[in-house]
């Protein structure tokens, strides 16, 4: 008797794991959890170690995290602290030490104190400053994150990344980082995240779930990849010594009310525990296809739990659970509401990790597995037009990763890999309800609500990565070189190997540092209706197909392969930091998914090659009587060549993107640039930040139109933020402003406000318009938004 699909999927997922914990165990798989110890020991200057002596982790912006007191020899230890630059401090009378401290590779990090009078020498001892390029990477912490200007908790993330160097923001949070679209890897804890994040198609990480965030978009070690655009590790807060919590609620403009309650603290000697629960809810949830914002409640909820414990001295066991669900109204145009419809899309996630770090003298082990599930539904009313669709997809991820880091002399050696099993089921439906519309191509129309287009499929198939890299000096260079290869079976069998080499030289002074790098990278198509768009029943419906060879598009979709080149120079003039890079890249089967006739779901598709090339600048002034200030920009030009493969295209007035036609794709953002300045009262209760974000414009398609059907375009609703003799978008130059405020603190904690105007100037403004790949959305006027914040010690 055959065995049955489902006994066969069983054994396979047996099969799969006992596979994933025989290579964990013969090498250590890919970096997790990059949170080390710090163990130190403080010494009066020139005498005796002090027992009983209080030591305090700072921020960097000069926020205490964590304490411990030395022992009777004057040793210390802090556990489970995130990358990222600190401040140790502690004093005794008139004798003080501090020392800064750089968390990145190294599992174990020593910081030795040397207490002395103020004046008697310099107070700053640097053991690991960051190295160069470390600097080169942008950070970002949690207590920062949440006290930026945000409409919307869940886009706080996005908008915060969105303004470093490199960066533009499109409508929902979406990212293009230096010309790639939605290439960015988000690293939660040491585990990937390979699905998308934006707030139309996932849910991002609460805020309180935030420690530390930090950005790499030049050289990327060879321990990340399967995306290639940005790396985005975010850390949870550190633990904490006591219990500690804080309940925030808030309300605004556009019906908003959301809320948010986190806490944690030891739950026995070896285990720490933290937890948050947050939701919110508006009546401007996306960014609408219409000015007038219509059809556009929504409201989504998560909670998280994390749950640390130390089986001994050398060695930490992570668990992170996280749920998360959004439902919301699909926004519409004008037509679709003067007809009543009624689309709706909800989104559940979930996810599970546990991992264990181990310590065996200099050298660090890590292993980790773990589970995310995203399920999407769109369903379609009985009023929609001129297309009525419903769709339901699911993506599941098993995966086991980890990896080993020694440190032979100058050297910091690491090899992991990653083996995951990834599962697709896709179930979707559309049908033309008005066969006079416009643009609709024939073979599109011939599906009725009595004979409509009807897709199922699923499938599970393995991806695994593996690679070795090595960190050192050599004569002036510190040079970063590995090997990474990656196998993926999503859809078409395909391996590839990518070399990174980054070089950096300080050549003519302490103050000033030249890189170089050339990285190669490779990004499987999305996952999101990938079975549909690689389809023949996709392919029926392209215009890109050659009826006579098949040669012209439409072909199946191929993984993203890239090589990037960058030169940057970094110049530290005092306190201040400027740093300039120039980049390229050229790319093979060019990632660009189009969204589906005006709803919120994407088909990937590609565009056989294109280059990017750009010039990013960012200047940091650190704290100055209590005014920090970071300002970027970014200068750059993206150009794809058809034909297309893949997606699913409803229209035939895009037909004309064939071989060897040359376009300006539409996330093509020429100007970028942002400045935020953050004041805090040295000695008082108020806090302030400015933030303002400029963005040229995006392309408008008008090249392929007739006179009528450019009239047309020029008529539609919010096409006065247009600049049609241009061919773009109007630029928009939005300007955000917060203020915040410790009305009371006592024995038991703190009680706050703090108040948003977002987009004070009232700006109107288009992230996109008419776009046959990414439609029309337009951004939100002035927001008000105020929130109660309660911290408990």
């Amino acid at each position: 008797m055959m065995p049955s699909a489902r006994s066969m999927c069983t054994h396979g997922r047996i099969a799969l794991v006992t596979a994933a914990l025989a290579l964990a165990a013969s090498v250590g798989l890919q970096a997790q959890p990059r949170r080390a110890i710090i163990r130190g020991d403080v010494w009066i200057l020139g005498g005796d170690p002090v027992a009983g002596l209080t030591v305090t982790l700072s921020a960097e912006d000069g926020r205490p995290l964590r304490q411990a007191t030395t022992d009777a020899e004057g040793r210390f230890e802090i556990r489970e602290v995130g990358p990222g630059t600190y401040t140790l401090a502690s004093e005794t009378g008139a004798l003080r030490a501090s020392y800064t401290v750089t968390i990145d590779a190294a599992p174990v990090v020593d910081a030795p104190l040397r207490l002395r009078i103020p004046g008697d020498g310099p107070l700053l001892v640097v053991a690991m400053p960051p190295d160069d390029f470390e600097r080169a990477q942008s950070r970002l912490g949690g207590e920062i994150l949440r006290d930026l200007p945000a409409r919307l908790q869940t886009r706080a993330l996005p908008q915060a990344i969105a303004s470093l160097p490199g960066f533009a923001e499109e409508d929902n949070g979406l990212l293009h980082v230096r010309g790639v679209d939605d290439g960015v890897l988000y690293v939660e804890d040491g585990i990937p995240i390979y699905d998308r994040l934006d707030v139309a198609f996932g849910i991002p990480p609460g805020l309180a779930d935030l420690g530390a965030v930090t950005v790499t978009t030049g050289h990327t070690p060879a321990a990340f990849g399967l995306k290639a655009g940005a790396v985005v590790e975010i850390t949870a807060p550190p633990a904490s010594e006591a219990w500690r919590g804080q309940v925030q609620g808030g309300s605004g403009s556009s019906d908003l009310a959301g809320g948010a309650v986190s806490g944690g603290g030891p739950a026995g000697t070896p285990i720490d525990v933290f937890a948050s629960v947050a939701g919110e809810r508006s009546s401007r949830f996306l960014d609408p296809v219409h000015p007038d914002n219509l059809h556009n409640t929504g409201g989504v909820a998560g909670a998280s739990l994390r749950a640390l414990a130390a089986p001994s001295s050398t060695s930490q066991l992570t668990l992170n659970v996280r749920a998360g669900r959004s439902r919301f109204d699909v926004p519409h145009a004008e037509p679709a509401e003067l007809a009543g419809q009624d689309q709706r899309q909800r989104t559940t996630q979930s996810s599970q990790s546990l991992a264990l770090r181990q310590s065996v003298g200099a050298a660090g082990l890590s292993l980790a597995g773990y589970h995310r599930r995203i399920d999407g539904q769109l369903d379609g009313s009985a009023a929609d037009t001129p297309v009525t669709a419903d769709s339901s997809r699911r993506h599941d991820r098993l995966g086991l990763l980890g990896s080993a880091t020694v440190t032979p002399g100058r050297h910091t050696l690491t090899i992991g890999g990653e083996v995951s099993r990834v599962a697709i089921t896709e179930d979707f439906r559309f049908a033309v309800t008005d066969p006079d519309a416009d643009d609709l191509s024939d073979a599109a129309a011939a599906f009725t609500p009595a004979r409509p287009f009807v897709f199922a499929g699923d499938v599970a198939r393995p991806q695994w990565s593996a690679y070795a890299s090595d960190r050192f000096r050599f004569g002036g260079f510190l040079i970063d070189a590995g090997l990474r290869v990656d196998h993926t079976e999503l859809l078409v069998p395909t391996t590839a190997w990518s070399p990174r080499v980054g070089l950096a030289l300080t050549p003519f002074s302490p103050h000033t540092t030249l890189r170089a790098s050339f990285n190669r990278f490779f990004q499987p198509p999305q996952a999101e209706h990938l079975l549909l768009s690689s389809s023949e029943a996709a392919r029926a419906l392209s215009p890109f197909v050659n009826d006579d060879d098949g040669d012209d598009g439409g072909a199946e979709l191929l993984p993203e392969r890239q090589t990037a080149w960058e030169l940057g120079w970094e110049q530290r003039i005092g306190r201040v930091t400027l740093d300039i890079a120039g980049w390229r890249r050229t790319v093979e089967n060019y990632t660009d998914p189009n969204v589906f006739f005006g709803t919120t779901i994407v088909f990937p598709n590609s565009v056989a090659k294109g280059t990017a090339r750009g010039l990013d600048v960012r200047l940091q002034i650190p704290s100055v009587r209590g005014v920090t200030a970071t300002a970027a920009y970014t200068l750059s030009k993206v150009e794809q060549e058809g034909p297309i493969n893949g997606g699913l295209f409803l229209e035939d007035d895009i037909d004309e993107i064939g071989p060897g036609v040359i376009f300006t794709p539409d996330h093509d953002q020429r100007h970028t640039a942002s400045a935020t300045v953050t004041w805090v009262q040295p000695v008082g209760r108020w806090a302030a930040t400015a933030q303002a974000r400029y963005a040229s414009g995006t392309p408008v398609e008008l090249g392929d139109l007739d006179d009528d059907d450019a009239e047309e375009l020029a008529e539609r609703p919010g096409a006065e933020l247009v600049d049609f003799d241009r061919g773009r978008v109007k630029p928009r130059l939005v300007v955000d402003l917060s203020a915040s405020l410790r009305v009371r603190r006592t024995s038991w904690g703190e009680i706050g406000i703090a108040v948003s105007v977002l987009n004070a100037f009232n700006r109107a403004y288009a992230f996109n318009f008419g776009n046959p790949f990414s439609g029309t959305h337009f951004g939100a006027p002035r927001q008000i938004r105020a929130d109660l914040r309660v911290r408990i010690n």
